[in-house]
């Protein structure tokens, strides 16, 4: 069996995960609505320190095409089977490759996002005939025993999804009957890789649905490869099943940007809004790669935890930029219990803070990493120091008052 060109470049630049000890947070993007309220604040919150940040809730809104097809990839999301489905091992993040966030250029394919999903020559087929968005979400066994992705790509119609798989299918570099036939068990199975990594081998399938392909992808070493095609399998049927989760924002002919909701009940405007003049993306001035608000689903497929949130404390809703995020808890009474379960995880190796001028127990910090409490929310800050995220945390505290519970 051919050796495929390794896959493993480095992860992409800052997007998405605020990570709090034993506990995870952040990612989100674009919003059409604003929260209304001005912050009216206690004598307490006068004294707050909010740097050179904005205090305010923002209205967020798509001004690039691509602003609003990363945020149509979190809502993708919530039609992506969790890997850990496919293999219950499956539950650590990759020791490289990129976070698990929205792919909205078929460029990504051919690049670390792809994390070796197919070839580098595979990828131009999907250059060729590109997809408008999609979400992959990956995990790998604890002891690297197995890999799983699982994904839902998005294209203008069903005859341009043909071409990009069937191109990228005519380029697969190995071919087994055997497999194929398994495959094929699937309406519209299609094998789109199949060969061998350095010390391990890799099944990509594909299923096209309309105007989506669902995608189901392992990994597994060479000396131990038994049930990779049934996993592969297992997958891609999930997959498919799971397809109606997402229902697809219509296109807009005459819009160059599509109509895509930017927000979701203010969870961003309740946010700080991104700051970047890297156009490679092809993200204007206010968005960086990962923002967006995302299900408590699509969250617990990008922080490479167990759904403990949901569970724990509720979380329905998130929302992210390159500045800061924001958790949505199922009670006032549960963000302030997250605060407090992570005092006790942070506190016994590091030293902890609060930020002066807010309610007692509503803040915490450690190290360089700020959370605050208000309402149902949980605000999340982490910066090069420690002013600097005392500095956000405050101000967003602000916003999250004035936008209200």
């Amino acid at each position: 069996m051919p050796e495929l060109r390794a896959r493993r470049a480095p992860a992409l630049q800052r997007a998405a995960a605020l990570a709090l000890g034993g506990l995870i947070a952040v990612s989100c993007t674009a919003c059409t609505r604003v929260i209304a309220g001005t912050a009216s604040a206690p004598p307490e919150v006068t004294r707050l320190d909010t740097g050179n940040y904005p205090t305010a809730p923002r209205t967020v809104e798509a001004k690039a095409s691509a602003d609003a097809w990363q945020q149509e990839g979190w809502r993708v999301a919530d039609a992506v089977v969790a890997p850990w489905e496919v293999d219950p091992r499956a539950t650590a993040a990759p020791e490289s490759g990129p976070p698990v966030l929205p792919l909205f250029q078929a460029q990504a394919l051919g690049t670390e996002a792809g994390a070796g999903l197919v070839t580098s020559e595979q990828a131009q087929s999907f250059i060729t005939a590109p997809f408008h968005t999609g979400f992959l979400a990956t995990r790998t066994a604890r002891d690297r025993s197995v890999t799983v992705q699982t994904g839902v790509l998005r294209f203008p119609d069903e005859a341009t999804a043909r071409r990009a798989i069937d191109g990228a299918a005519q380029k697969n570099p190995t071919r087994d009957d055997a497999v194929s036939s398994a495959v094929s068990a699937i309406p519209g199975g299609t094998i789109v890789l199949y060969g061998d990594v350095p010390g391990a081998t890799r099944l990509t399938a594909a299923a096209i649905r309309g105007d989506l392909v669902a995608l189901a992808s392992v990994e597994m070493p060479q000396t131990g490869r038994d049930g990779l095609t049934a996993r592969v399998v297992a997958g891609l049927a999930e997959q498919v099943e799971r397809l109606p989760k997402y229902v697809p924002t219509p296109r807009n002919p005459s819009s160059f940007v599509p109509p895509v909701p930017m927000d979701k009940e203010g969870i961003l405007s309740r946010t700080i809004a991104s700051r970047s003049d890297d156009a490679s993306y092809g993200l204007s001035a206010e968005f960086t790669l990962g923002d967006g608000y995302m299900s408590a689903y699509a969250f617990s497929l990008m922080i490479y935890e167990p759904r403990s949130l949901q569970e724990e404390y509720g979380l329905d809703l998130a929302g992210h930029t390159s500045v800061n995020g924001v958790l949505r808890m199922r009670s006032a009474a549960d963000s302030l219990r997250y605060l407090a379960d992570y005092r006790k995880r942070a506190g016994t190796g590091e030293a902890l803070s609060s930020i002066p001028g807010i309610p007692a127990g509503a803040s915490v910090c450690s190290a360089t990493l700020c959370l605050t409490s208000y309402g149902r929310y949980v605000g999340l800050n982490a910066f090069a120091s420690i002013t600097q995220s005392k500095q956000a945390a405050a101000a967003q505290y602000l916003i999250l008052e004035a936008a209200g519970t």
